[in-house]
């Protein structure tokens, strides 16, 4: 999930096009090119005076680059190295196993629970129980509850949600053979960087008599060919042979030291990967405790019913990525390698839904026990006050009374009608 000061991502988002236009230009190069180099040629050696004898004696020399053990050392490295990146990246497709398997919940449920109370606690509660070491999760879709009441005290509600837990590291277990091969890339390609190095140092030892061999009253292009041609030929011969070759080390170094620095930097991660969608209807309705005649309080609440029907996706997915060095060092993407279900956790988190849903309160009540206290004041004093002679059936009666002619009273005249 890129976020502020983020790598850039411009490459791992498209591919570069070969179109029509890019052909044209290869095209035109590869004609261009060496006319251009054949008509500078031609241009230094009538700059110089030079004639084709002399230019044939300087070509000479390259008659002695010694091309065949060039190539078959190139070819010798090339296969050595070829088959320490075959075996490792072998090594490595063998521990893959791309899987994509979920654990699915879809249900639906009726419950007296006010819609937003489900989000809020799927969010503050269900979820952030399950954070890594007390790093909040993941949020790549973010929770927006939408209640659309359509008439009064009905209406539907929706909500979604991505969510996954603070990946954690996971341990690659590799074959020694893997470690053995990893090792010696990563020492073969230091041992050719030091091998290019000595040579860089030989090359400029070697540039150096070349300049000293001219001398410093070398004023035109044709002295290279004078009675010294030879000797300096020589001398540039050699030099050309330690830049070759420690241009051959060095791209082999690279390749090498490259090739292994990739795998150690490969870091596999396991995280839970939660995707809910939830949506549903509801419904308002009153219910009132406590109205008896005799009873000195009451309470009225209005309960919302809610139909339910949660989607939850679950799904333990293994990541990788790779560290690099600086301040940059694991903001690099991660991919996904594998999807396994999760039985366990969606069950996990259908009981803790559910326990939340079932231990709700509906109706009102006195907590407090100074109001427990008052309450049972106001008791004792209606007890008082009531006629001590009233039989218990004439209480009842008169209770029952009460109860109708409340219910009278509260009727509109459209419904008494």
């Amino acid at each position: 999930m890129p976020g502020a000061g983020a790598s850039p991502r411009g490459a791992e988002k498209s591919i570069d096009s070969f179109g029509s236009r890019d052909l044209v230009n290869v095209l035109s190069t590869a004609i261009v090119l060496p006319g251009v180099v054949g008509m500078g040629f031609s241009w230094v050696m009538t700059q110089n005076r030079l004639s084709a004898e002399q230019v044939a004696t300087w070509m000479e020399a390259l008659s002695r680059a010694h091309v065949f053990w060039y190539l078959a050392g190139i070819f010798a490295a090339a296969l050595i190295s070829t088959g320490l990146l075959a075996f490792l990246l072998r090594a490595r497709m063998t521990k893959a196993d791309p899987v994509t398997e979920v654990s699915e919940l879809r249900e639906n449920w009726q419950e007296s629970v006010h819609p937003n109370e489900i989000f809020i606690n799927l969010d503050n509660l269900v979820m952030a129980n399950r954070r890594y070491k007390e790093v909040p999760n993941r949020v790549y879709k973010e929770l927006d509850p939408q209640l659309n009441e359509q008439v009064e005290g009905k209406g539907d509600f929706r909500g979604e949600m991505i969510q996954e837990v603070q990946p954690r590291v996971m341990p690659m277990a590799w074959r020694p053979g893997f470690l053995r091969a990893r090792l010696t890339s990563l020492l073969a390609g230091n041992l050719c960087h030091l091998a290019s190095l000595a040579l860089t140092i030989l090359l400029a030892f070697a540039l150096v008599r070349v300049y000293q061999h001219t001398g410093s009253q070398a004023n035109a292009f044709g002295d290279v060919f004078s009675s010294r041609g030879e000797d300096l030929m020589t001398l540039g011969a050699n030099a050309a042979h330690l830049f070759v070759i420690m241009v051959i080390f060095n791209g082999f170094a690279n390749l090498l030291v490259n090739t292994a620095h990739l795998f150690y930097a490969e870091i596999q991660f396991e995280s839970l990967l939660i995707y809910f969608k939830c949506e549903g209807t509801f419904t308002e309705s009153k219910i009132s405790t406590g109205t008896g005649i005799h009873d000195s309080t009451r309470s009225e609440n209005t309960l919302i019913r809610s139909s339910i029907t949660p989607w939850v996706i679950v799904s333990r997915i293994v990541s990788t990525t790779f560290a690099a060095t600086g301040m940059r060092n694991l903001e690099h993407p991660r991919y996904i390698l594998e999807m396994r279900k999760s039985d366990k956790d969606l069950r996990s988190i259908k009981e803790d839904m559910i326990d939340f849903l079932k231990d709700r309160e509906s109706i009102a009540s006195i907590t407090s026990v100074r109001d427990l206290g008052n309450a049972s004041q106001i008791y004792q004093l209606n007890q008082q006050t009531r006629p001590g002679g009233t039989p218990p059936k004439e209480i009842e009666k008169e209770a029952e009374t009460a109860g109708y002619l409340r219910q009278e009273k509260d009727l509109t005249p459209q419904d008494s009608e």
